[in-house]
């Protein structure tokens, strides 16, 4: 098979297996689909299908679909840092700048907080810090990805809160959105 198809194989898994186990399993009320996206994504990554299922995984995320796949979540990242840029309201933001700066760092900081926390614990056991690593980078790495992670988790909650649209929910998101594209490009 070319690389073509491998590639459309692997968008195929990406896109539907996350959206058959949320409208199947009916887990909307549960867990939004995000959160299906996100624990489906590990459950395909390495650690598990490629311990399970090596070949498989071998087969379908090669070098090139993984970069292919990549190139399509750097623009999907961009398009949503671009629309959280939109929903921003500088003035009413500004208006209210205590709520929203707390509101914002908060956003920011506890999922960060959480993250080294827990990556802390995991360093204390062998095999989690890489040989080439210190143990500050593994925590503060760890601590980044959860707060950049749970940026669209952010978005949704406070849909269900019905409060996306004020000031101090949009300057939130809108922070947390140039949070993730910064720690993206640094990750270059």
């Amino acid at each position: 098979m070319t690389t073509i198809e491998v590639f459309l194989i692997a968008i195929l898994i990406v896109f539907t297996i996350p959206y058959l186990v949320w409208r199947v399993g009916r887990t909307e009320y549960y867990a939004p689909l995000v959160v299906v996206q996100i624990v489906t994504g590990i459950l395909l990554g390495p650690g598990v299908l490629g311990a399970v299922f090596p070949g498989y995984y071998d087969f379908v995320f090669q070098a090139p679909v993984v970069q292919a796949l990549n190139g399509i979540a750097w623009w999907a990242v961009i398009c949503f840092v671009w629309l959280a840029g939109i929903e921003l309201d500088l003035r009413s933001a500004w208006a209210d700048r205590r709520d929203s700066s707390v509101t914002a760092g908060l956003a920011l900081g506890m999922p960060l907080l959480a993250g080294c926390v827990v990556a802390a614990v995991l360093a204390l056991y062998d095999g989690w810090v890489g040989p080439r690593a210190a143990t500050w980078q593994f925590v503060v790495g760890v601590g980044m990805c959860c707060a950049v992670t749970a940026l669209p988790i952010l978005v949704l909650f406070l849909e269900k809160l019905a409060i996306l649209r004020e000031p101090s929910a949009s300057a939130s998101c809108a922070t947390r959105a140039w949070t993730t594209l910064r720690s993206g490009a640094c990750s270059r």
